[in-house]
């Protein structure tokens, strides 16, 4: 009896150790497989909107100020942060009219499903 419980022990540590190996690496073995780096995919946001800037070539500080001045055109939108829209330009690839309808959606949605966003339970 007391040999089926090493070895259940000694199969459990084995299973632990490519289970922890393998969740540590998967994501950079799937990048590598599809001929990503992960690299490219990681953002910063405890940069300022400058070093953004400087950082990403694609973004430019006048298609923020353009963006900016839209949303304040939308009675609609609230007023957010530059980090935020450079969040949302950064996720629609630094295009503009797909950030527009991505915010307008967004929080759109947000209004009028307050449900959706709020008093969820992640236990339930």
């Amino acid at each position: 009896m007391c040999i089926y419980f090493s070895l259940l022990y000694i199969i459990l540590y084995i299973f632990n150790f490519f289970y922890v190996f393998f969740r540590k690496n998967y994501k950079r073995e799937i990048y590598k497989f599809i001929g990503r780096s992960e690299q490219r995919y990681h953002y910063q946001f405890n940069m300022s909107v400058e070093e953004q800037c400087k950082r990403n070539p694609e973004l430019k500080m006048s298609d923020l100020q353009i963006l900016k001045d839209w949303m304040v055109k939308q009675p609609h939108l609230p007023r957010v942060e530059m980090l935020y829209l450079i969040l949302f330009l950064y996720s629609n690839y630094y295009r503009i009219e797909p950030f527009k309808k991505t915010i307008d959606n967004f929080y759109t949605i947000r209004i009028l499903l307050p449900e959706v966003f709020s008093n969820r339970d992640p236990i339930a």
